[in-house]
C-alpha cells in the first residue's frame, strides 16, 4: 500500500481516533500496524481504562496472571502502558471466557502414580503432585504427557511453582516437611542442603520462595545450582 503522508502525520491522525477504531484499522497494512501499535503502547489512558474497569482488589492480581514473568509490586506506582493495556486486555479476555460455552480437557494421569494430594499452575504449566511423592509437570500444549516428572521421595503436602533467575521451578514440600527444589528446564533436583517446611509461598511464583516453619519464615534464594537461605 502506498502511503499517502510521511509517518509523523499518519502519528497525528491516529492521534484523534478512539482505541476501538484504531485496532481496526492495525489491519489495514503493515505500516498501520506498526505505527498504532506504538501509539497503543505509549499510551497513558491505559491505567486509567484499567482502574475504571477492573475492581481495586482484582487489580494486582490480574497484572500478575497478565504478566506472569515480570516482578509485579507497588502496582499502584507502574506507570509502563505496556503493562496497563496487558493487564485491561487481559481482564477483558477473561470477561469473555466466564460467558462463553466452556471446553472441557482431560489429563489422564497415569494410575501408578497415585492418588492426587495437590495442584499448581503457573503460565502454560500445570504441576500434580501425589501422595506417594511423585510430581507430574505438564504443558497445556501437550495434556497428554507430562514433560517432567520428579520423585520428592515422599507423600505430598504442597507444590508450588517458582520462577527466579530466569528459570521455572517447582518446589515441593512432604509430609516429613522436607523442601525440595526441581528445575523443570534441566529436569533435575536442585541441592537445597536439607531445607524444611510446613508450607510454602512463591508470591505468585516471582522471584523470591518463602517457607514456614513452625512460624518462621525464611526466604530463599537460587545461587548457580544450589538453593540457599536469602536475606
Amino acid at each position: 500500500m502506498e502511503m499517502i503522508f510521511p509517518n509523523e502525520v499518519w502519528l497525528e491522525i491516529f492521534k484523534k481516533i478512539d482505541m476501538q477504531k484504531l485496532m481496526e484499522l492495525r489491519l489495514v497494512c503493515h505500516q498501520f500496524y506498526d505505527l498504532i501499535e506504538y501509539l497503543l503502547n505509549t499510551n497513558p489512558e491505559w491505567k486509567v481504562l484499567a482502574d475504571e474497569t477492573i475492581l481495586y482488589e482484582c487489580l494486582e492480581m490480574t497484572m500478575q496472571r497478565a504478566y506472569p514473568y515480570e516482578l509485579v509490586s507497588h502496582w499502584m506506582d507502574i506507570h509502563d502502558p505496556v503493562l496497563w493495556r496487558g493487564t485491561y486486555l487481559s481482564y477483558k479476555k477473561w470477561q469473555k471466557v466466564l460467558v462463553n460455552t466452556f471446553t472441557q480437557d482431560t489429563i489422564d494421569t497415569t494410575a501408578s502414580f497415585g492418588n492426587i494430594s495437590c495442584i499448581c499452575t503457573f503460565d502454560t504449566f500445570i504441576a500434580i503432585a501425589f501422595d506417594n511423592g511423585f510430581i507430574a509437570v505438564y504443558s497445556i500444549d501437550d495434556i497428554s504427557n507430562p514433560f517432567y516428572v520428579a520423585n520428592h521421595g515422599n507423600d505430598l503436602v504442597q507444590v508450588e511453582f517458582w520462577y527466579a533467575d530466569g528459570k521455572v521451578m517447582v518446589v515441593s514440600v512432604g509430609v516429613d516437611c522436607a523442601l525440595k527444589f526441581w528445575d523443570t528446564q534441566s529436569k533435575n533436583e536442585i541441592s537445597s542442603n536439607g531445607f524444611f517446611a510446613n508450607s510454602i509461598s512463591s508470591g505468585e511464583c516471582r522471584h523470591f520462595c518463602i517457607g514456614d516453619m513452625g512460624g518462621i519464615l525464611t526466604s530463599y534464594e537460587r545461587v548457580d545450582n544450589l538453593y540457599n537461605i536469602g536475606t
